[in-house]
C-alpha cells in the first residue's frame, strides 16, 4: 500500500503543546544550485525556500526544515542559490544525494518554474546531540514549509504568539480506513486548506482527532500562518463551515488493478496551465494516494 498523502506531506514529530521550540538540526546539507526561470521574475529568498523545500518533500516523503537560503541573480538570467536544508529521517549525505539528482529537472515555484542547471552540496558529520526535553514543533513540508528569516546553517525557532487553537467537526465523504493516522490526516487537511486560502506559509503545533458516534470527527488543532495574527487565522478557519476540504476527486478501479483518478486541484501561486504541466510530468513516478474529502461541519477558534 502507498502512504497516504497526509503522511507524505506533513512533518510529524510528536504531540506538542500550543507552542514549542525546535532544536538544532545536525543532519542539514548546504547545497548550491544554479536555477533558470521559465519567465522573467522578481523574487526574494522565500521563492527558493519554496522551490527547494517543496521538491525535497515531494521526492522523499519527509518533513522538511529549512535553515535559510541566499541567492544571487547572474548576468545570464540564471540564479545561484545557497540553501541549508534537512529532511526528517534522512542523513545530511542522503539529503545531499537527493538534491544533487535534480540536475535537468524543472521544479515549480511561486513566481516561475525553475530548471535545475547544476547542484553541489556539502555537509558536516556531527555527533548525536543530547536528547532534549523540549517538544519539537510541527513543520509542514512542501507548500506548507514554515519559512523564517534567512539564518545560518542551523537555527532555533522562536515561540509563536500568533497561533490559534481551533476545534472543528468534520464529516468524511467516505468511510475512513481504520488504520488511518487521524492526527496526521487532519494536520494535512487543515494545513493544506489554510495555506491554499492565505497563500502563506503554515506552522502547526499538533492536532488531536476523535471519532464521534455519528461518524463525524472532532479535531483540535493549533496553527499559525505567516503574516496573520491569531485572530485573523481564527477568522479564516471559522469561515470554512460548509466547505469541503480538500478539493473533490473520484477514482475508478480498472481491470488491471490500476485506478483512474479525476482530481480538481489548485496550488497557490501557480496558474492552471502550470499545474497541468507539472502534474503531466508525473508519468512513470510513484505518488502517495489521497485521503477522502472532509466536509467542515463547524469550526470555532480561540
Amino acid at each position: 500500500m502507498q502512504f497516504k498523502i497526509s503522511t507524505a506531506l506533513v512533518a510529524l514529530a510528536a504531540a506538542v503543546m500550543a507552542s514549542a521550540v525546535a532544536v538544532k538540526r545536525d543532519d542539514a546539507a548546504t547545497c548550491t544550485l544554479v536555477l533558470t526561470p521559465d519567465a522573467p521574475v522578481d523574487v526574494d529568498a522565500s521563492e527558493f525556500n519554496f522551490v527547494i523545500g517543496r521538491a525535497l518533500s515531494v521526492e522523499t516523503g519527509s518533513g522538511i526544515d529549512q535553515h535559510g537560503s541566499s541567492f544571487t541573480k547572474n548576468a545570464d538570467g540564471t540564479y545561484t542559490v545557497v540553501d541549508t536544508i534537512s529532511a526528517d529521517g534522512l542523513t545530511a549525505a542522503q539529503t545531499a544525494a537527493d538534491i544533487e539528482g535534480w540536475v535537468g529537472q524543472t521544479e515549480p515555484g511561486i513566481a516561475a518554474n525553475w530548471l535545475v542547471d547544476s547542484v553541489t552540496c556539502a555537509y558536516s558529520i556531527h555527533k548525536p546531540s543530547k536528547p532534549s526535553n523540549l517538544n519539537m514543533q510541527f513543520k509542514l513540508s512542501a507548500v506548507f514549509v514554515a519559512l523564517a528569516a534567512a539564518v545560518a546553517v542551523s537555527a532555533v525557532a522562536v515561540k509563536r504568539d500568533d497561533a490559534a487553537t481551533c476545534t472543528l467537526v468534520f464529516t468524511p465523504s467516505a468511510a475512513v480506513d481504520p488504520s488511518t493516522d487521524l492526527d496526521s490526516e487532519f494536520n494535512f487537511v487543515i494545513g493544506r486548506a489554510l495555506s491554499a486560502e492565505t497563500g502563506g506559509n503554515i506552522e502547526q503545533f499538533g492536532s488531536t482527532a476523535t471519532k464521534n458516534a455519528d461518524g463525524t470527527y472532532t479535531v483540535v488543532d493549533t496553527i499559525a500562518a505567516d503574516g496573520l495574527t491569531a485572530a485573523q487565522t481564527a477568522a479564516d478557519i471559522e469561515g470554512w463551515v460548509g466547505q469541503t476540504e480538500q478539493f473533490g476527486f473520484s477514482s475508478t478501479p480498472n481491470a488491471d488493478g490500476s485506478y483512474t483518478v479525476v482530481d480538481t486541484i489548485s496550488s497557490a501561486g501557480l496558474t492552471a496551465m502550470q499545474n497541468a504541466a507539472y502534474i503531466g510530468g508525473w508519468v512513470g513516478q510513484t505518488k502517495p494516494d489521497n485521503a477522502t474529502n472532509r466536509i467542515v461541519d463547524s469550526a470555532s477558534c480561540a
